[in-house]
């Protein structure tokens, strides 16, 4: 017996029968074995539920062999940019202009360490040498969108940027998101769509909100990286962004089975104004209830 994970009570209501293996809730009528719990909680489809569920209990699942390298190529990239996260952190705590400039943005230690921020230095193949001599592949690197080719040859895809690791549900890196120092342009740059990242169907923090989204009933959605990282470390835990798109209908499917509520945080300015009303478009297609708050 236990409080609900899909709905807000005081009470518990939520029971699990070892004995038949299902769950029920009898505040809210949720109910079904281990594989829809895991669906509906982490939102996942059928066959990433289950391959989860495999990874803990220790049980092999067989697979095609098309799915079987897939599923190897997939382990590889995750793995690649979990080292490239750890080499942006390590250059952050070298690069005294990095972290005056985030200190300058009022991000604090906790927001740095619980973001896993970093910086890209400005050195042409920084990242790329650093990852080669780790042991990846040119071909690897470059299917993970870490490089480009230009008329020299390859480089670095982030340069003199902070970094913001982008996790999916699961809290895995699959992209990263970049920002300038200065004014240059692009401000801010994401890693191109991969394997494992389609910048539409992705939220930034969402791996963090889930939770608290679910417990409050609503999420706030602001603009960027900083936006949220600064509203999780005033205590607004519920607050994820676009990854500087337009709001579209697969990001808010990564919200529906959390809350039905949306609290609007733009800007005030023509663009912020604009965004907004390009959310409530989508918003109201979805049945979601949106409100905006000015600033």
């Amino acid at each position: 017996k236990a409080l609900c994970p899909f709905h807000a009570e005081k009470t518990p209501s939520f029971m699990v029968s070892q004995p038949k293996q299902i769950f029920h809730c009898f505040g809210c009528g949720a109910g079904g074995d281990v594989v829809s719990f895991l669906m509906k909680h982490e939102t996942l489809s059928f066959n990433e539920a289950m391959q989860v569920i495999a990874k803990k209990a220790g049980i092999k699942i067989g697979e095609f062999a098309f799915d079987k390298d897939r599923s190897e190529k997939r382990e590889k990239l995750l793995t690649i940019n979990r080292e490239a996260a750890n080499f942006f952190i390590k250059n952050l705590h070298d690069s005294e202009a990095a972290g005056m400039y985030l200190r300058k943005r009022g991000i604090e230690d906790v927001s740095l360490q619980g973001f896993s921020i970093g910086y890209a230095p400005s050195k042409r193949d920084g990242l790329m040498k650093y990852l080669k001599k780790t042991g990846f592949s040119d071909s690897l690197i470059k299917d993970a969108g870490l490089i480009v080719s230009d008329e020299k040859g390859s480089r670095d895809v982030f340069r003199g940027r902070i970094i913001f690791p982008i996790y999916n549900y699961q809290n895995d890196i699959v992209a990263f998101g970049g920002r300038v120092l200065d004014d240059a342009l692009p401000k801010y740059l994401n890693s191109p769509e991969t394997e494992l990242f389609k910048k539409g169907e992705t939220l930034f923090a969402l791996n963090l909100a889930k939770e608290e989204i679910r417990k409050k009933g609503y999420a706030i959605l602001v603009e960027g990286y900083l936006d949220t990282i600064i509203c999780h470390q005033y205590g607004f835990k519920n607050t994820v962004a676009p990854l500087g798109t337009a709001l579209t209908l697969k990001q808010l499917q990564r919200l529906k089975p959390l809350a039905k509520k949306i609290v609007l945080v733009f800007d005030s300015d023509a663009a912020g104004v604009a965004a907004a009303k390009r959310s409530l478009e989508i918003l109201s297609q979805c049945n979601f209830r949106a409100k905006i708050l000015l600033l």
